[in-house]
């Protein structure tokens, strides 16, 4: 999280003063202002501590953000506020290009681990992605064939009123009942919802 917040603000700040910001700006919100979601941001391999098998500062900081987070959310992850619900819906999207995600389907299966393809993706286009992002968007071109076997198979670029129409029924209809309407499959249409949840800002 340290990292992606310096990535965001530009800022360079030890961790004490990175923590004593980000719960300043919590305790400025007031109560009628909708919280956003605090996102879990993946660590690079090897950073948790093996040998006591306890979260290291990075990761404990995260987990005492995370804490704060559900109380201002329902156990759902739905803002309590209508207007906030409404001003996710109007979020913009993560759009991937094609040439990212040829690159991404590539390296998904180059590469040892997704923080590689992650340090390799970020290097080559100017978008920098997080590392959830690529997880997600490497777990959905894996559910179409675009990394695997069928290298090949072309990308399914949902339109907008699609995805409006997937995070308005993924909690009243199956993936399965969802994909019918959508002339798709299941595990494409679990693997976009997972995307837009997290795009968002209701990923879980």
């Amino acid at each position: 999280m340290y990292a992606a917040y310096e990535e965001h603000t530009g800022k360079r700040l030890m961790q004490e003063e990175f923590k004593s910001d980000i719960m300043k700006k919590l305790n400025e919100w007031s109560d009628n202002v909708p919280r956003p979601v605090i996102r879990i941001i993946c660590l690079p391999d090897g950073l948790e501590n093996s040998k006591t098998n306890k979260p290291n500062p990075i990761e404990q900081e995260q987990i005492e953000l995370e804490s704060l987070r559900e109380k201002f959310y329902d156990k759902e992850g739905e803002e309590r506020s209508e207007k906030a619900k409404i001003a996710r819906a109007k979020a913009p999207r993560i759009v991937w290009s094609e040439e990212e995600d040829a690159f991404l389907a590539e390296q998904a299966l180059k590469c040892k681990g997704l923080y590689q393809v992650k340090l390799l993706l970020n290097a080559k286009y100017p978008n920098n992605r997080s590392m959830k992002a690529i997880q997600i968007r490497v777990a959905y071109l894996r559910s179409i064939g675009a990394v695997g076997d069928r290298p090949d198979k072309n990308i399914i670029h949902f339109s907008l009123e699609q995805d409006n129409w997937i995070m308005d029924n993924y909690k009243k209809l199956t993936y399965e009942k969802m994909a019918e309407h959508l002339n798709s499959t299941a595990a494409i249409v679990g693997n976009r919802v997972r995307q837009l949840k997290f795009e968002r800002g209701t990923y879980e």
